[in-house]
């Protein structure tokens, strides 16, 4: 999988959990909804009419009113215990409605148990939409907890196989900067294409080579060079290699270099496309470069001896 592929997929898991998370909360107000409109439709007009059949009995209005709120509790009918409540009214209201006391009496019980059908009604939808609205805030808080706990999946893998297989290919890349050749790539836990690129790295590496042996450590080798280097008398010469390493100087140059001219800096400088006045850079490939400078000034004449003694100062 390449790292673009595997970066798609945990970003889509992500977007598909925060789409589910938004799919869950439209799905509980759609169930909550029914829930509120259920305790509107069928026990508050139910209620309504009750009071309104309760008013006509206590306050003496119009017959024609009982009879509209009568009519309106016989359509609204939810719960069962509702019918043989309503069949009691159907059967005693106009008794009630003509001044007998008694039916009066049972009529308002009646309609009294029909308003407590309601309200109990109204209570168990209340109950029911509470119900859903906490089992609703879980759901999504689990739904949360699991975006959470693929967040920390997610950035752990691509921390695994991305961040630090890039942060070791940074580090053998400045260790072979800064001169240490053995270096390679340790094999963490990288993706499959990051691995090859590492693979790679290494092949480049062994390629060019580990830090060779120093010539010095070769004396017949070194005792040639110095040999060949020792044929010129006049001016300096410095042979260096890779790396800055200075692999032989001749005799001149040991007498004359020092100070800002030692070997190092002269090697640097000419490696740099800045070698020093009156100083020839000569690449001898493999790395090899030989250094020749100026003849150096002569030395500076000694003094005059001491004048002889008067003839005097003779014994």
């Amino acid at each position: 999988m390449r790292p673009s592929s595997e970066a798609r997929v945990g970003i889509g898991s992500l977007l598909a959990l925060q789409l589910l998370t938004s799919v869950a909360g439209v799905l509980l107000l759609s169930r909550m909804a029914p829930a509120v409109e259920h305790i509107l439709m069928d026990n508050v007009y139910s209620t309504v009419a009750v009071e309104e059949m309760l008013l006509v009995l206590a306050a003496e209005e119009p017959p024609e009113q009982f009879e509209e709120a009568l009519a309106r509790a016989h359509s609204n009918v939810t719960e069962d215990a509702e019918l043989p409540l309503l069949a009691r009214i159907d059967a005693e209201h106009q008794a009630a409605l003509d001044g007998d006391a008694q039916a009066r009496a049972r009529v308002a019980r009646d309609l009294r148990d029909l308003g407590a059908v309601n309200h109990q009604s109204m209570e168990d939808a209340d109950a029911l939409a509470q119900r859903l609205g906490l089992a609703g805030a879980w759901a999504m808080a689990l739904l949360g907890f699991l975006g959470f706990l693929v967040s920390i999946g997610l950035v752990r893998r691509v921390q695994d196989r991305l961040l630090r297989p890039i942060v070791e290919l940074d580090a053998v890349l400045e260790a072979v900067r800064a001169g240490d050749l053995h270096r390679r790539c340790s094999w963490v836990s990288a993706d499959r294409q990051v691995a090859r690129t590492m693979a790679n790295l290494d092949w480049v590496l062994d390629r060019r080579g580990p830090a060779q042996a120093p010539i010095e450590e070769d004396p017949r080798l070194r005792g040639a060079l110095l040999a060949l280097l020792d044929r010129e008398t006049e001016r300096p010469q410095v042979l260096g290699g890779p790396n800055g390493m200075v692999f032989a100087v001749n005799a001149v140059g040991l007498s004359a270099l020092h100070g800002d001219h030692s070997a190092p800096r002269l090697l640097a400088a000419a490696r740099a496309g800045t070698p020093p006045d009156g100083w020839q850079a000569e690449a001898l490939g493999e790395g090899l470069l030989l250094l020749t400078g100026p003849v150096p000034a002569p030395a500076a004449a000694a003094s005059p001896a001491s004048p002889s003694p008067p003839d005097s100062a003779l014994p």
